[in-house]
């Protein structure tokens, strides 16, 4: 076992607050396991998704990759303006289907702490199967959505939309 903080450690940015928020999925279309986090760091105002990939179907350990490890871990930005100032990123999801993944979560301003926004983050999940950050666009949802949730996709193809559900709208 290590700690969140531990097993983030190469990409980690030594925040205020450093790793929680963890959760887990296993892809049925890599045949890998994903793990997410968040970090944020209030001084700087910024915030960070963690994602951890397994190199295999079968992590016997939490090594990163590399001389035997079984994980590719990444950092990528979680921190958006929506209008009403700098937001973080709260209660993050993850979910995959063929060719994706789709990270959610409630953003908050970092002046007040007040709800701002959701946004759906989508990965190119290919390249993060081989160690590099895949391509991310960015969606921000509908006003009235909070708390936005992916599902987990089994069986869908590629080309099929990505289902998500709410608890507001």
């Amino acid at each position: 076992s290590a700690s969140l903080n531990t097993f983030f450690e190469t990409v980690d940015h030594d925040t205020s607050r450093g790793a929680f928020d963890p959760w887990t999925v296993y892809d049925r279309y890599s045949g890998r396991y994903i793990v997410m986090a968040e970090e944020v760091d209030d001084a700087s105002q910024q915030a960070f998704f963690l994602i951890g990939v397994s190199t295999t179907s079968a992590p016997d350990d939490l090594n990163l990759a590399g001389a035997g490890g079984d994980w590719y871990v990444y950092a990528t930005p979680a921190t958006h303006d929506f209008g009403d100032g700098l937001a973080w990123l709260d209660y993050p999801k993850i979910a995959a289907d063929a060719d994706s993944l789709y990270l959610t979560g409630n953003y908050f301003t970092f002046a007040g702490g007040s709800f701002s926004r959701v946004m759906i983050s989508r990965l190119d999940k290919t390249p993060m199967l081989s160690g590099t950050l895949g391509t991310r666009t960015d969606i921000v949802a509908p006003s009235l959505v909070f708390t936005l949730q992916p599902a987990q996709s089994i069986g869908r193809s590629a080309s099929d939309p990505q289902l998500f559900v709410d608890n507001w709208t």
